[in-house]
């Protein structure tokens, strides 16, 4: 007999012969600290040598039986209180009681607000000078809720595909949750670069710095057809150029930062840069557990003349945010990454614009893979795109025509820092257990469109985009048309439609021969026609914007149905000379045309601001309200099961529960508020602003966080909540010299 072998007979013997510790129990209740109610349905961890996990009935008590003697502490992370922990030790045969009284928290979080206009494209208004449409002041466009993290997710699953993803028994893996997104898929373009995960989940910041954007266009219905490439909405962010002598500004809080600065170069070239970041390090030490989320981005614009009459200029961009997931005893991240570089060249004069745009992007996400050691898989998503344009006046009507030419890469890469089958350690790639994919298209397109003034206060602009998949070899026509009527120069009406397209990786060989190791994919086309009536009212201090749009999205193949999407938005904006009040009202609504179990629950936002200024005082005060929203799941099992990483999911049968989340935390409320002062040092053009504030954010919030986390071992209670924000007033300044 080998010694290896005689080693192992007595090991072996020894854990026979020899009796185990008497094992252990821990029992107890989950309250609420306030109220003295039990908790139902509350995750109760117990991490030591072993990790148990247990939910709270309706009593509000739990139990662990069988646990082995030793060290362990006791977690509870449940939406709506604080996570509370408490540090046992257990000897053999003992039996524990620890109870739990949880206090009530409210959510803390920042709400997103961008300048921005929705409609009718502004280049289709240059023909009716007396349109109130034509000329649109800059309103604000409130990105809270669906225009928040819905636009935010949508982005990720550029790089995921759409085709849905079910595992059998209606049960859910390993899976990061993340609220208020869904199926809906637009794109989202930086000075003409195309941004895979531009609007970030965190909703700590801004999704870019206010300082450095000139303009927030959410395009739908019968918009230029020079812009494509998303099925349900597209928005198109455009930076400033830097003006006047140079100045710097920045911003600084418990939760975040930014800095920004620009100059002129030389005479004949400028120059802006902005930087933000959360400030993780800190809200580490306001939360009671490790807050684990983080996010950084960098923004750099140069313009240089060329001529009196032309110029180019280079914008770069980069994003990085991160969310830690529990792995094992221990934690992991999911990350996503943003690269994009544009170069624009532009010439105008005698009545016409020539423009030519080079643009490069790389969007990333890199997830744990649970199924393997050390796993992860990452999915990156490469584009380049050259778009060559002219606009040009004949009489009263305007062309605009141009092509484009755009080539994608999507790549999934599954890794291990040990082989899954056979447990050889060792960093693996793209093996049978751990396989890749990959898959490239490449898209030209030619569009054209009219703008015409029909008649006096009637104006028209309709288009046509022809896309060749030159990769695909098929053909897809887009056309676009928009009607407005202005009966006064105080209110217009338009009706507009349009077809858009929007590339998908389909089903790959990854999900049906398991031996592929780097198996080649196929780019489709996924399509949508949207049509929208809008309308536009404006007194003195009063704008009104309203429309309703009814949107059919074609079935995608092989996993996604057809389905039509209803929806209305309404806004009111009335302004003072000491401030602004701000109403608006959403809602939107789904349905599929089979027993796809898509989510049919109409989605409720509303929103109210009020803003005033009393010398060099201001005040800020912003509610939300938000019913409905789903939620969106990224699979961290299987390599094949993150085919289609995004998946929306409201509902899951698992062992008699219906809601993923109970129904009191599908909605959420939040209210924040601010006030601050502002002092100037110095002559106005020359001097300095410094602007103290305090801010207490999210102080009514129902809604706990953004990410939740679901384990594999028990899907029959709520997930667990990521990343959670305190309420507390946030202390911070911002400069401008």
């Amino acid at each position: 007999m080998s010694a290896t072998r005689l080693a192992g007979t007595v090991i072996l013997l020894a854990c026979v012969l020899v009796p185990a510790p008497a094992a252990a129990q821990v029992r107890g209740r989950v309250t609420d600290s306030a109220s003295g109610e039990p908790v139902n349905g509350a995750p109760v961890w117990l991490a030591g040598r072993t990790l148990h996990l247990a939910h709270s009935d309706a009593a509000g008590e739990y139990a662990f039986q069988g646990v082995a003697p030793g060290g362990y502490c006791i977690r509870v992370i449940t939406p709506g209180h604080e996570p509370a922990r408490v540090c046992i030790t257990l000897s053999a045969g003992a039996s524990m009681v620890v109870d739990l009284p949880l206090t009530p928290r409210p959510l803390a979080m920042e709400p997103l607000v961008v300048r921005g206009r929705r409609g009718v494209d502004e280049r289709s208004t240059r023909a009716a000078s007396d349109s109130v449409l034509m000329t649109p002041l800059s309103r604000r466009l409130s990105l809270i809720g669906r225009r928040s993290s819905e636009l935010a997710a949508a982005q990720l699953t550029e790089l995921t595909g759409l085709t849905a993803y079910e595992p059998p028994g209606g049960r859910r893996p390993h899976a990061l949750y993340v609220w208020g997104s869904g199926a809906e898929r637009g794109r989202v373009l930086l000075d003409g670069a195309s941004l895979s995960a531009p609007l970030h989940l965190g909703t700590l910041l801004p999704p870019v710095d206010p300082a450095v954007i000139d303009r927030a266009d959410v395009h739908t219905g019968g918009i230029s057809p020079r812009l494509d490439g998303g099925t349900a909405y597209i928005m198109d962010i455009a930076t400033r150029s830097a003006a006047g002598p140079a100045r710097m500004w920045g911003e600084l809080d418990l939760l975040a930062a930014r800095v920004g600065a620009e100059s002129p170069i030389n005479g004949r070239g400028r120059v802006i840069v902005s930087a933000r970041r959360v400030n993780d390090e800190i809200i580490d030490r306001l939360v009671t557990s490790r807050f684990g989320y983080g996010y950084a981005d960098a923004l750099v614009r140069a313009d240089a003349d060329v001529s009196e009459r032309s110029g180019v200029h280079l914008t770069a961009f980069a994003t990085d945010e991160a969310i830690s997931i529990p792995r094992d005893l221990g934690e992991d991240r999911a990350s996503w990454r943003n690269r994009a570089a544009t170069l624009v060249w532009r010439s105008s004069g005698a009545g016409e614009t020539r423009a030519a745009t080079l643009s490069a992007s790389r969007g990333t996400a890199d997830l744990p893979l649970l199924s393997a050691p050390g796993g992860h898989l990452e999915a990156t998503l490469d584009r380049v795109r050259g778009v060559a344009e002219r606009d040009w006046s004949v009489g009263s009507m305007r062309w605009d025509a141009g092509v484009e030419l755009e080539h994608l890469v999507f790549r999934r890469r599954a890794r291990a820092s040990a082989d899954p089958r056979s447990g050889v350690p060792g960093a693996v790639a793209c093996t049978p257990a751990l396989p890749c994919s990959h898959a490239n298209a490449t898209l030209a397109a030619a569009f054209a469109e009219l703008f015409l003034p029909a008649a006096r206060g009637v104006t028209m602009n309709v288009g046509a985009r022809a896309m060749y998949d030159i990769t695909g070899r098929s053909v897809h026509l887009l056309p676009r048309a928009a009607l407005s009527f202005v009966p006064s120069a105080k209110t217009s009406f338009t009706l507009s439609a349009g077809r858009f397209s929007q590339p998908y990786v389909a089903d790959t060989a990854v999900s049906t021969n398991a031996s592929a190791v780097d198996a080649a994919a196929d780019v489709r086309i996924a399509h949508a026609v949207h049509i929208e009536a809008g309308v536009v009212r404006r007194t003195d201090g009063l704008e009104l914007h309203g429309s309703a749009w009814l949107r059919r999205h074609a079935a995608v193949e092989p996993t996604g149905p057809a389905r039509t999407v209803p929806g209305a938005d309404l806004s009111v904006e009335y302004g003072w000379r000491r401030g602004t009040l701000g109403l608006a009202y959403t809602v939107s609504g789904g349905r599929a045309d089979d027993a796809s179990g898509l989510d049919s629950r109409a989605r409720h936002l509303a929103s109210a601001g009020v803003e005033t200024r009393h010398g060099r005082w201001q005040l800020n005060v912003n509610a939300a309200y938000g019913a409905g929203m789903p939620l969106t799941s990224i699979v961290l099992e299987q390599p094949v099961d993150a085919e289609a990483v995004l998946q929306p999911v409201t509902t899951i049968e698992t062992g008699g529960t219906p809601d993923l989340l109970r129904a009191a935390d599908r909605q959420y409320l939040r209210v924040d508020a601010s006030i601050g002062a502002e002092w100037r040092i110095g002559r106005a053009e020359n001097g300095v602003l410094i602007a103290p504030y305090a801010r207490i954010i999210n102080t009514l919030g129902q809604r706990e966080s953004l990410f939740y986390y679901q384990d594999s071992g028990d899907v029959s209670g709520p997930p667990r909540a990521l990343a959670p924000l305190p309420t507390v007033p946030v202390i911070g300044v911002r400069w401008h010299f």
